[in-house]
């Protein structure tokens, strides 16, 4: 559901009673060590096409059971910017792009969005600040203003976006308020002549309740990617008179996960974003790519990546490692010349999991779970083999994941009872 946000800024019968008090200390202080985000996916939508002078939208959603906490796009071309990314529901983000660039090709962009368990967060919730105006002159300067949306008390903002009604209207900045509690947005009206228009604040709020660490990690100036100007050298990648940089978010500390990504700046009216994107295959910072319109002579511009990081609640798991030849269980042997083991979750199978196969240091297979938390893989070859019959044993291992934590087994290679 979405509710609105406020724009204002804000910060015997004695020992019986002793123990009932002491398990409520407890089983609170269990809840709070447990608290935080389970099932963190990042759900990469199709490659958009989009040419010069077109405005394009594309959406993508989280899978049944879970709830978006942010979302993102990457941009193929830094002249592609964004002029709308936000939520446009529980669980699907909406990205709108203008290319604004000169090439005779087409470019595209992909949108993303960050999903976790809806058990996870149960107190989730978008606020929005709706119709705000911009153009054609404000506090910020001909065609630029800046909006947030504010979460209710107690709570802390995980993610957020802006959905602008001019198709001339781009983001020029997007990040956390340092309070913890709103999302920020700047944006410029390009075309003077549309002004005035509107645009939306959007934010994703959670209970602080619901993780037991968040941080807000920035950047700091001259930070690799983070320079935009004429003379800071090799960093850079010219766009015809603009210049343009890519930087990654600062690294979420050990055991949180990058809910969100974020960027700010000190030119507003001149800085474009056109990328800010979750990092393939890591889920602890993001990508961000800035475009300066109007880069200065004789100094070097900046942008500064930031990322929400909240903790990550994982599920323990447990690996079992079958003998090749399980004499009075022969339902349980994986069979001479193959390895197999399950795994699972509190009794239940989990799916879809990579499991690696070893003998000593050498690798054997790799295999993913089926339905019933099943791998099986053949062992690839004789001398494996060998070694796997001769020393009686080899292992599996789960690296473990976003959801799950990771495990492992050995298991003799011939078993009798």
């Amino acid at each position: 559901m979405i509710s609105r946000g406020s724009r204002l800024r804000r910060p015997r019968a004695g020992l019986l009673a002793a123990a009932v008090t002491a398990a409520v200390l407890l089983a609170n202080a269990s809840a709070a060590s447990a608290a935080g985000v389970s099932g963190y996916n990042v759900v990469q939508g199709s490659a958009t096409n989009i040419t010069p002078g077109q405005t394009v939208t594309a959406t993508v959603s989280c899978a049944a059971g879970q709830d978006v906490l942010s979302g993102g796009v990457s941009a193929h071309s830094p002249m592609t910017f964004i002029q709308s990314s936000y939520p446009t529901g529980s669980s699907t983000w909406s990205v709108t792009m203008t290319d604004t660039g000169i090439e005779t090709y087409t470019e595209h962009f992909t949108p993303y969005a960050v999903c976790v368990n809806a058990s996870s967060v149960p107190g989730i919730h978008q606020a929005e600040n709706p119709g705000v105006a911009v153009g054609p002159d404000t506090y910020y300067g001909e065609d630029n203003a800046a909006a947030d949306a504010y979460c209710n008390n107690g709570e802390v903002v995980v993610g957020g976006g802006v959905h602008s009604a001019d198709t001339h209207t781009f983001l020029t900045i997007s990040h956390p308020t340092n309070d913890e509690q709103a999302w920020d947005v700047f944006v410029h009206l390009t075309v003077h002549a549309d002004a005035p228009s509107t645009f939306d604040v959007y934010s994703v709020c959670i209970p602080s309740a619901d993780v037991s660490s968040y941080s807000i990690q920035t950047s700091n100036y001259g930070d690799y990617g983070t320079l935009l100007g004429t003379d800071a050298g090799g960093e850079l990648t010219g766009v015809g008179p603009d210049v343009a940089n890519t930087a990654g978010t600062p690294y979420c500390p050990s055991g949180t996960v990058a809910a969100a990504g974020a960027e700010t700046n000190n030119d507003h009216q001149n800085e474009f974003l056109s990328t800010v994107y979750p990092a393939p295959g890591d889920s602890h910072y993001w990508i961000v790519t800035q475009t300066d319109v109007n880069p200065p002579t004789g100094y070097d511009e900046n942008f500064v990546p930031q990322d929400v990081c909240v903790t990550q609640q994982t599920v323990p798991t447990t690996l079992v490692a079958y003998p090749q030849v399980w004499l009075f269980r022969p339902s349980k042997s994986a069979g001479i010349g193959w390895v197999a083991a399950t795994l699972s979750s509190g009794g239940n199978p989990v799916a879809g999991r990579d499991v690696d196969f070893s003998v000593g240091t050498r690798h054997v297979c790799s295999a993913i779970t089926n339905a019933s938390g099943l791998a099986r893989c053949a062992v690839p070859n004789g001398i494996l083999e060998t070694i796997i019959v001769l020393g009686n044993h080899y292992s599996a291992s789960f690296a473990g994941d976003g959801t799950y934590v990771a495990s492992s087994a050995t298991t003799p290679t011939f078993r009798f009872f």
